[in-house]
């Protein structure tokens, strides 16, 4: 089966890149199929620790996400509708604005509303998890977590290849 939109074999798609294409102009005069370009999964990540903040992003952009980071809460609902990410990860318990208010108007917002929301937080208990779900969040992660198994579960929420 051709994969869709190259005309390669499934097993070939990896040759659907620049340098493979510009080759086949050289030796063959004609252009190969076209390039399309595929679109990096966003993440927002807001959390008061810098350090937290610093291991997501290495993660997630070495794995082909483009991450914005903010340690400023109040700073997370404009940058939400300014970045328009398709995940944000939120840690709840922050200076001057909580994780779950900041969930809430996300999910309230017509513009970023469809927006994934997952709590990382080392508040884990069951009314804590309760809390988030009453809020929108699709998604819980204790801390501490293993940047490996948080890139798994974007992984997965977002239906990507591990």
């Amino acid at each position: 089966m051709l994969f869709p939109g190259t005309g390669l074999p499934e097993e070939l798609q990896f040759l659907d890149c620049f340098p493979v294409r510009f080759i086949i102009f050289i030796i063959c005069g004609a252009p190969a199929p076209p390039y399309r370009e595929v679109a990096m999964p966003k993440v927002l990540a807001v959390d008061d620790h810098e350090d937290i903040l610093a291991i997501i992003r290495a993660k997630l952009s070495k794995n082909h996400y483009e991450v914005e980071t903010v340690s400023d809460a109040t700073q997370a609902i404009r940058l939400a509708k300014e970045f328009r990410p398709d995940v944000v990860l939120l840690d709840i318990m922050m200076p001057k604005i909580t994780g779950f208010e900041i969930c809430s108007a996300i999910k309230s917002d017509a513009a970023i509303g469809g927006t994934k929301v997952i709590f990382l937080t080392a508040k884990d208990m069951d009314f804590t998890r309760k809390k988030a779900e009453e809020v929108g969040a699709e998604g819980f992660i204790p801390k501490p977590f293993s940047p490996q198994e948080l890139l798994d579960y974007l992984n997965r929420l977002l239906g990507l290849a591990s």
